[in-house]
C-alpha cells in the first residue's frame, strides 16, 4: 500500500523553500534506496502549514522546541495514525529522513523481530524495528541531491550470522548483523521479564541498559526513544562526512566552501530559464521551437551536411593589404546568400581586419581569422560587425552558416560560434519585423577561465551535433558542471590564450574613403 508523508515547518528558521528541497530529496531516497530493500512505497511532500495537509497523510512537523518526551514518532490520539516531531536546527534534514524511513518501515512503532540477544546469556529476544537507530549518527549519513539524509539498516540486519557478501546498511557502514555504531542504539524486548533493553555506543564504549517495563499502552518505539534522547540528539547534530557535497541552501556546517554542488544546480536552473525565455520569444515572433541552426527542410543532422545547403557565395574574396599590415580592403563586392534567402553583402572598399573574430581562440586548433575554410565567413562577419545595421545575434549566426557553406567541419564552426557569441561584439538594434532573433544588449561576458574555454572546446568537439542555442547556454557554471565528466590537461591541449579574454570591438571606419561602397 502506498503511504503518504507530509513535511510541515512551524519553525521560522525552516522556510517552505528549504522544506521543498528536503522533501524532494527524501522522496528520492524512499523511491530509489529504501523501497526496493524494504518493499514499502511512500510519497513525501512539503506543505506550508498543517491546515494544508490532506486527510490520510502522516505528518512530520519541524518545530523550534521539541520536548524530550515528544521527540520522535508517535501515534495521534484522534485517529491512531503515526506522526513525528523534528527539532529544527543543525542537520534537521537528517532527522526528518530518519523519521520518514522509520515511519514507513513500522507505522505502528511496535514491529518486533525475534533473534538471539546481543547481551551474552540473555537468550532469545524480540528486537524493535527502528531502521535508522543503530547508524543514526550524522557521520553515517549520505547525500541525496545535496541534502544530508540518514543511513538505514537492511532487512538482513537481523540475520543470525554475518556474511561477507551481504550489505547490512545502505551505505555499508554497519559491519554485520545487529551491529551498533558510535552514537547509535539498538532496542529489544526481553520476554522473560517484559522489560525493554538497549545497547548504546557512546565514546567508543558499548553499554547495556534495562530501561524498564514495556508499556501496556502506547508504542514501544516512543518508549525506547525517550530513554535515549540525549544520545540521539548528539548523534544527529554532529558533524557529517567531509567529502559529502551538500547544498548551501540548508546552511550545513562545513570546514570548507563546498560550492560545486550549488554551482551545478544554478547552471541547470540557468539553462532551464534560458530555454523558457527562448521558447517564449519564438512564440511571440510566431516561429517554431524546432532547432534553427540548420537552414534545411530535411531531418538530417547538420553534422552530416555542408556546402550549398547552408548558402552560397558570389565569387571569391578579392582584397589587398593596406600599408598598416593588419587591414585589407575589398577590391570587389563580396556576397553571401543564405539558403533561407537572407543576403549579406560586403561592398567594394570594405575594410577588413579580422577584429570581429575574438583572438581568444586563435591557435593551433583554429588558426587566424583569414586562415582555413572560415576565411570568407570572417570577411562578411567583419563588415557586418562594423556597420552594426542588423541584429548582432543574426550576424554571428551568419558567420556559422557561411563557414559551413565553405565546407568547414561542424565542430570547428560551432567552436568559433561559441567564441564569437561570448566575446564578439554586440550592439543594440531597434526591433523590426525583419529582425528574426533580436535581443536586448546583454551584459558584459561572464568570467570564463582558461579551463572553462578548454571545457567548451572539448565538449563541442565531442558533441558536434550540439545546436547553436545549446552553445549559447554554455555559461561558466554549465561548463564546470560538464567538465566533471571528463579530464582535461592544460599542458597537452592549450587551445586558447587566456590573456585575450575580452570582447572584440572596433571603432575605425568600415569602408575605405572614396570607395564605391562608402556611401552605404
Amino acid at each position: 500500500m502506498l503511504q503518504h508523508i507530509a513535511l510541515v515547518s512551524e519553525s521560522a528558521s525552516v522556510s517552505i523553500d528549504s522544506l521543498t528541497i528536503v522533501a524532494a530529496a527524501i522522496q528520492k531516497q524512499v523511491s530509489r534506496d529504501f523501497a526496493p530493500l524494504w518493499q514499502v512505497e511512500g510519497t513525501v511532500s512539503a506543505f506550508a502549514s498543517v491546515n494544508q495537509i490532506p486527510i490520510g497523510y502522516w505528518p512530520v512537523i519541524i518545530q523550534d522546541d521539541v520536548d524530550s518526551e515528544e521527540d520522535g514518532i508517535h501515534r495521534t490520539d484522534s485517529n491512531r495514525q503515526p506522526m513525528a516531531l523534528v527539532r529544527a536546527g543543525t542537520n534537521w534534514s537528517l532527522t526528518a529522513s530518519h523519521e520518514c524511513l522509520e515511519m514507513l518501515a513500522d507505522p505502528s512503532g511496535d514491529r518486533l523481530v525475534a533473534g538471539n540477544s546481543v547481551l551474552p546469556q540473555q537468550g532469545r529476544v524480540q528486537y524493535l524495528v527502528e531502521v535508522c537507530d543503530p547508524c543514526e549518527s550524522a557521520s553515517c549519513g549520505y547525500s541525496v541531491d545535496g541534502v544530508l539524509v540518514s543511513d538505514f539498516y537492511t532487512p538482513q540486519y537481523f540475520d543470525p550470522l554475518p556474511s561477507p557478501s551481504v550489505r547490512y546498511s545502505f551505505t555499508g557502514a554497519l559491519p554485520g548483523p545487529r551491529a551498533v555504531l558510535e552514537g547509535g542504539y539498538l532496542s529489544w524486548l526481553f520476554p522473560v521479564t517484559g522489560h525493554m533493553w538497549q545497547l548504546r555506543v557512546e565514546d567508543g564504549h558499548r553499554r547495556f541498559s534495562d530501561i524498564g517495563r514495556a508499556p501496556s499502552a502506547g508504542a514501544l518505539r516512543a518508549f525506547a526513544d525517550r530513554s535515549s534522547t540525549a544520545l540521539r540528539r548528539r548523534a544527529l547534530s554532529g558533524p557529517h562526512r567531509s567529502e559529502l557535497l551538500l547544498t548551501g541552501a540548508l546552511g550545513y556546517p562545513s570546514d570548507s566552501d563546498k560550492n560545486t554542488f550549488d554551482e551545478a544546480k544554478r547552471a541547470g536552473a540557468q539553462l532551464l530559464r534560458a530555454e523558457m525565455v527562448s521558447r517564449r520569444a519564438k512564440r511571440v515572433r510566431g516561429e517554431s521551437n524546432a532547432r534553427d541552426d540548420v537552414a534545411t527542410p530535411n531531418a538530417l543532422s547538420d553534422v552530416d551536411m555542408a556546402g550549398p545547403v547552408f548558402g552560397t557565395f558570389d565569387g571569391l574574396v578579392e582584397a589587398k593589404w593596406l600599408p598598416d599590415g593588419r587591414r585589407m580592403v575589398l577590391i570587389n563586392q563580396f556576397t553571401f546568400r543564405e539558403a533561407g534567402g537572407t543576403v549579406w553583402t560586403a561592398p567594394q572598399g570594405a575594410l577588413i581586419d579580422g577584429a570581429s573574430i575574438p583572438s581568444v581562440f586563435w591557435g593551433p586548433a583554429i588558426g587566424g581569422p583569414f586562415e582555413g575554410k572560415f576565411r570568407d565567413a570572417s570577411v562578411s562577419h567583419d563588415y557586418e560587425c562594423c556597420v552594426k545595421q542588423r541584429p548582432w545575434r543574426d550576424v554571428h549566426r551568419m558567420f556559422y552558416r557561411a563557414a559551413r557553406a565553405r565546407g568547414e567541419e561542424a565542430w570547428r564552426a560551432k567552436l568559433m560560434y561559441f567564441a564569437i557569441y561570448v566575446f564578439g561584439p554586440k550592439w543594440p538594434v531597434p526591433f523590426t519585423a525583419s529582425a528574426s532573433s533580436e535581443q536586448p544588449l546583454p551584459p558584459a561576458p561572464e568570467s570564463y577561465s582558461e579551463q572553462d574555454l578548454l571545457a567548451a572546446a572539448a565538449h563541442i568537439q565531442a558533441h558536434p551535433e550540439i545546436t547553436l542555442e545549446q552553445i549559447e547556454l554554455l555559461t561558466p557554471g554549465r561548463l564546470r558542471y560538464l567538465a566533471t565528466s571528463f579530464a582535461l590537461s592544460l599542458r597537452e591541449r592549450v587551445l586558447v590564450d587566456s590573456s585575450q579574454l575580452h570582447r572584440a570591438e572596433r571603432s575605425e571606419p568600415c569602408v575605405e574613403t572614396g570607395s564605391p561602397g562608402g556611401a552605404r
